[in-house]
């Protein structure tokens, strides 16, 4: 199991990192009189974290944040949300999260994966006649083996699991769609990989998950009895966490990856960028498909749905990050008549007086004691 090959491939304490070695040159919380040595003699399994923003730069006219994320404190980021063309019809998405977090070191990163869209079909098509590679991967495990071939070259998978989770809230898509010329079959699934390699020099273990929406469409071909498929698969925004051998912290992973949060504005914007661009699509749909006969205005009904689906999905991706994907738990800070969503991953939650976060399962941790520096420690709102 992974989490088994996570305990042997991972220190059983939590990694030391170097939390106050750098100033973010972002609009992150600074860190305030707390000594180094203090730092690192927090409780095994008790981490410091920070608010830091995705920024969407380009979007909708001016910079907004497009979410939110918790991340270890002192770490910097690059990237956000990104609007590039892409007209080769696979690959990356013209939109996209593409976001990273570095630890002051520079040895240890998150990442959210950016989502893709790749396509595969059964038609005796030349490769020379592609411009795209024809991928007919159905399921999860097969399409992070290859995410990582094309991605962490020379990397080791070590382990595999599957993560239902991520795909909770998407359960309504699968499903299957049957008319006269065909069928329309859509499902998906989430994994996760252990991976292991070797980079400048260190020997380096990655955590990588991806959320998955698979979509294939059957229908009859020119000849009787023949039957031609064509697949689409959507990889949703995935996470990534890497570090040294001996320090990867699957704990600290899940905690931060369940601290992702959409903008709700941001949100909105996007659901009405979507849902105009899904009209244009229908109409082309429409416009293109004369319908002559039923079998054609079926088939043609079927595109349409499974272009709805996609965009759909495109939603998904972005509300994924308040979903399936999170696990949190309001708190509520009396003294600052505020409400805050953390991860739930730890039994106790300090705010310190500079504005960062103690996460905790130690019942005796005590901020002043163990950091210099007082803090108060916030109840699960009612």
């Amino acid at each position: 199991m992974l989490s088994r090959n996570l305990t042997r491939n991972a220190s059983t304490r939590v990694p030391r990192v170097p939390f106050l070695a750098l100033a973010s040159s972002l609009a992150f919380l600074p860190l305030v009189g707390v000594s180094a040595t203090r730092e690192a003699d927090l409780p095994p399994g008790t981490y410091r974290l920070q608010s830091a923003r995705i920024v969407d730069a380009q979007g909708f006219g001016q910079p907004m944040t497009a979410a939110t994320i918790f991340i270890p404190a002192g770490w910097t980021t690059s990237g956000g949300y990104l609007w590039q063309i892409n007209n080769t019809g696979c690959g990356k998405n013209g939109s996209r999260f593409e976001w990273r977090a570095t630890s002051p070191d520079g040895s240890q990163s998150i990442e959210i994966i950016p989502e893709e869209t790749w396509t595969g079909h059964n038609l005796p098509m030349p490769p020379m006649q592609q411009s795209c590679p024809n991928v007919t991967i159905t399921n999860a495990k097969d399409y992070l083996q290859w995410y990582v071939q094309r991605n962490r070259p020379g990397a080791r998978i070590l382990d595999y699991r599957a993560r239902p989770e991520y795909v909770e809230s998407m359960q309504a898509m699968n499903r299957s769609d049957t008319s006269v010329g065909g069928e329309l079959r859509s499902w998906v699934e989430g994994g996760e990989v252990l991976v292991g390699y070797t980079a400048d020099g260190r020997d380096m273990r990655e955590t990588i998950g991806i959320p998955l929406l698979f979509m294939l469409n059957r229908m009859q071909g020119v000849y009787p009895g023949e039957i031609r498929e064509f697949l689409t698969i959507s990889a949703m925004p995935g996470f990534a966490v890497r570090a040294p051998h001996g320090q990867l912290d699957f704990k600290l992973s899940e905690t931060i990856r369940r601290s992702i949060k959409t903008d709700p504005t941001w949100s909105a914007r996007m659901a009405e960028h979507n849902n105009k661009m899904g009209q244009i699509a229908a109409k082309g749909a429409a416009d293109r498909h004369a319908i002559r006969m039923d079998t054609i205005r079926q088939v043609g009904e079927m595109n349409t749905r499974a272009y709805n689906d996609r965009m759909a999905a495109s939603d998904r991706s972005h509300e994924q990050f308040v979903q399936s994907i999170r696990g949190v738990q309001t708190y509520s800070d009396p003294s600052a008549n505020e409400r805050i969503e953390l991860p739930n991953t730890h039994d106790n939650v300090w705010r310190l007086n500079d504005g960062t976060f103690i996460l905790t399962d130690d019942a005796n941790f005590a901020p002043g004691r163990d950091l210099g520096q007082d803090g108060r420690r916030l109840e699960v709102a009612r």
